[in-house]
Formats: C-alpha cells, structure tokens, sequence
C-alpha cells in the first residue's frame, strides 16, 4: 500500500480534532492509493497536498487554535516553499539572485503581516488570546522554515556545502565535519533563536490586537 507524504499528513493530524485523527487521515490515505494508481505518485501527492490545505483552511474559522495553527502551517508552508525555490532550484538552474533591499523588506513585512493579522482575528477574545496567536503562528511558521532549512542543508549538502556562508561557518565551527557543523548551528537555533522568534510573534500579534481595539 502507497502511503501519503508523511509531512502532509503529520500536518493534517496536526490541525484536526483529537476525535478525528484516525477516521479522516485513513479515509485520504484510502483515496490517495487510488490516484497513485490511476494518476501516478506526483500527481496524486499534490491531490494528497490540496486535501489537508482544504481541510485547515475549512477548520480555520470553527476553532480559534485550528485558526491559529492552519496560519501557521501556511505560513510555514510558503517559507519552506521560498527557502527550496533559492536554496535548490535556482542554484541548480544556475540562477543567481541579485542583493535586493527592497525585497527583503517585502517578505519580512509579509511575514511579519501574517502574524500581524493572527493576532488582529484572534483579539475578539482579548489581549491574551491576540498574544497566543501571534506566537503561535510564529512558532510553527519559523520553526517549519528551520526544519527545512536542516533538510535541505543535509539532502543537497554537495550544493550548499559550497555557499560561502557555510564555509565560514565551518572554519569557525571547531568541529571536523561541514555536515555536523551545519547541522549543530541549526539545532542550537531550534533551541535557542525559535523560542525568541516565538516571543517576537506573540508582541506582534498583540499589536495587532491593540490595533483592532484601537480601529473599533
């Protein structure tokens, strides 16, 4: 039996009701068979995708925490996205991407917008409820960036091990290995620099939600 991708449907797990964890995930692994047989494992993984995309995004509006977690998958989900874009397409296309200010500035403000507005939904129910959104979203958002960030760094290590970056990491590291070097950064910021980023998502979310109060 072909299974669906993993990270999908821990994913989907993660955004349903407990008492809906075994029914729904087997009913999609069931169907998801079905395509791979008759449209092949891309396709049929896309299908797999779209589903748990549906699924969050319909959960979203009934549960203030399925609303604030379905946020931050998506919000995950397009950094992860953005991060295999530059880290192994472009570079395996031999695309460069020039230094650009401008654009930074434009996805930070995005990201930081996102959980602007998870706080802003969430302020109906108080201060408190605007806080927890905003470090939710940014807990899962920047802690899924990392993860892909250790996969990708460990799956395509012949073409990052060249970056420049990574090699001063490595002079520096102490350690004899790039990959354990590379590897031991990342998890130290998993430990370290997501809780503050966790922080920094929760004051943002409550500014959004003295933003609502202050508009109403």
């Amino acid at each position: 039996m072909r299974q669906p991708p993993h990270w999908a449907e821990t994913i989907l797990r993660a955004v349903l009701a407990m008492r809906d964890r075994e029914a729904i995930p087997g009913d999609l692994a069931e169907a998801y068979e079905e395509h791979v047989v008759a449209q092949g494992s891309w396709r049929a993984n896309a299908w797999y995708v779209r589903q748990v995309l549906g699924i969050g995004w319909h959960l979203a509006p009934r549960s203030p925490k399925h609303s604030s977690v379905s946020a931050g998958v998506l919000l995950g989900l397009l950094m992860a996205l953005g991060i295999l874009i530059t880290n192994v397409l472009l570079p395996l296309l031999h695309v460069a991407l020039p230094e650009n200010d401008v654009a930074n500035i434009a996805v930070w403000g995005f990201v930081f917008a996102m959980i602007g507005v998870a706080g802003w939904c969430a302020a109906h129910r108080g201060l408190r409820a605007a806080l927890t959104a905003g470090g939710l979203v940014a807990l899962i958002g920047f802690g899924m960036a990392m993860l892909t960030f250790m996969i990708v760094d460990n799956v395509f290590f012949d073409l990052v091990r060249h970056e420049p970056e990574k090699i001063v990491l490595f002079q520096q590291s102490g350690y004899a290995s790039m990959r354990v070097a590379i590897t031991m950064v990342q998890v130290r910021a998993l430990l370290t620099v997501l809780p503050v980023l966790g922080a920094l998502g929760a004051l943002i979310g409550g500014l959004g939600g003295v933003v609502r109060k202050l508009v109403r």
